[in-house]
């Protein structure tokens, strides 16, 4: 389940974290992983396990941003 973290007003992109639901129907506490997305923008995955990969998803939502 993916879970909206913030979003960029000018572009529209919305780093979210990828969560698991848990046996007893919970989300996990770690995410998963982080996906950037938003209309017109093909989504970028981050997965958990490689180092910084919240980070990169941050950096994604701001180097790709054309602020106008």
């Amino acid at each position: 389940m993916l879970v909206p973290w913030i979003a960029c007003a000018p572009c529209e992109r919305v780093p979210a974290r990828a969560h698991r639901r848990e046996e007893w129907g919970a989300l996990s506490f770690l995410a998963e992983g982080y996906v950037v997305f938003g209309p017109g923008f093909a989504p970028v995955v981050f997965p958990r396990e490689e180092p910084g990969a919240a980070w990169d998803a941050l950096a994604a939502l701001r180097d790709g941003c054309d602020r106008g």
